[in-house]
């Protein structure tokens, strides 16, 4: 049987997908072309040297790629598009002309925002109402299943239009080293220093009023960087945490696994976010969660007090609960939940993303 091409369409390059798509390229039965608006993004800063090979076209600096994909979709069959939204005019007009033509595609999205009610709601409703017939080829792969709910929950869409996807981590590369045990325990954060997102203001406040209280044996690691920054260093002379928050800075791809290796717990206390990947390759490290219950991969993935402990998102009082358990926990429970954690990202592979795939290619050449 010869490869299916698949053309995967996004704003950028995100090292998050890598692992999936090498893995997709192993696959005898897929030829995968990535290609991207532009390369990086200033929020995503992303090593150039971790992008290892030529299987991307960035339309940034071959602006001819748009007429070619355009052509592609109005007048062949033999690829499977895969289109990471529908903000842009390209994608809006590739989304057309593919539906027009009844081709095979699918949508990739995040979960998305709940703005119910507005115009721009109404438009997209509309939109999606018309792409998403069942009388067409076409889905939506959303990563998350709480994503995947929030969807059909605020648009009239089949259940069967729409794909649980979520990222996927390398376990071979994000895996256990040998810990040093210490009377300390040690925690950190990997993201944005976004408070309104990331919420990293909501760890360092617990941990300051914990210290007040006499918790003092803890380091608070914070890997990452953003327009909060400031407030942040503020945030940490204010609650007297100088001496235990150390700032890393950005930590490219490569240098992701040491840091969460060194890590008793990871602090994952967003307000939003969809389904972050710093807690899937934490738990992949074989490092507990305390995480937001508005994280999706900590809803889904995280159990309390089995392989971490989640929290009510915003609320200092419920993280400080948890993190006063925490300070009362024998190491040998949290190295307990971290193997817990482990597991649970064994559970978890490219096979899953790979079989929907293939669901959806041969259902749509049924179609």
């Amino acid at each position: 049987m010869e490869a299916k091409k698949i053309t995967f369409i996004s704003n950028h390059y995100t090292i998050y997908n890598t692992y999936l798509f090498d893995e997709i390229r192993k696959d005898p039965d897929f030829d995968l072309k990535e290609v991207y608006l532009k390369l990086t993004k200033e929020s995503h800063p992303v090593d150039k040297a971790e992008i290892s090979d030529n299987n991307f076209i960035d339309l940034s600096n071959n602006k001819a790629y748009y007429f070619k994909l355009i052509k592609n979709a109005l007048f062949k069959n033999d690829q499977y598009f895969i289109i990471a939204g529908w903000n842009h005019w390209f994608y809006i007009s590739m989304i057309l002309i593919l539906s027009l033509r009844n081709s095979k595609y699918s949508i990739f999205t995040d979960t998305p925002k709940n703005n119910k009610g507005s115009f721009k709601f109404v438009i997209k409703k509309l939109f999606l109402k018309y792409i998403l017939s069942t009388r067409k080829k076409s889905s939506i792969l959303v990563t998350g299943n709480i994503g995947r709910d929030l969807l059909l929950a605020m648009y009239d869409i089949s259940p069967d239009k729409v794909y649980n996807f979520p990222f996927t981590t390398n376990i071979d590369f994000f895996k256990p080293s040998e810990r040093i045990l210490d009377e300390n325990i040690i925690f950190g954060s990997v993201g944005r220093v976004v408070f309104n997102h990331k919420g990293q203001d909501i760890a360092i406040k617990a941990l300051g009023i914990l210290k007040e209280k006499g918790f003092s044996n803890f380091q608070y690691y914070i890997a990452g960087d953003g327009s909060d920054m400031d407030k942040l260093i503020k945030l940490i002379s204010e609650y007297n945490l100088k001496d235990n928050v150390y700032l890393e800075g950005w930590k490219q791809y490569h240098e992701l696994p040491r840091f969460y290796n060194k890590l008793d717990f990871l602090l994952h206390t967003s307000h939003v976010d969809p389904f972050p990947n710093a807690v899937l390759e934490a738990m992949s490290c074989g490092v507990p969660i305390i995480g937001s219950d508005k994280a999706g991969s900590v809803i889904e993935r995280v159990i309390n007090e089995y392989d971490g402990f989640i929290h009510e998102s915003n609320n200092i009082n419920s993280l400080i609960d948890i993190l006063t358990f925490v300070f009362g926990l024998e190491k040998y429970r949290i190295v307990e939940m971290g193997n817990n954690a482990r597991k649970k990202a064994l559970e978890w592979g490219p096979a899953y993303n790979m079989n929907i795939l293939r669901q959806l290619i041969y259902k749509s050449n049924e179609n």
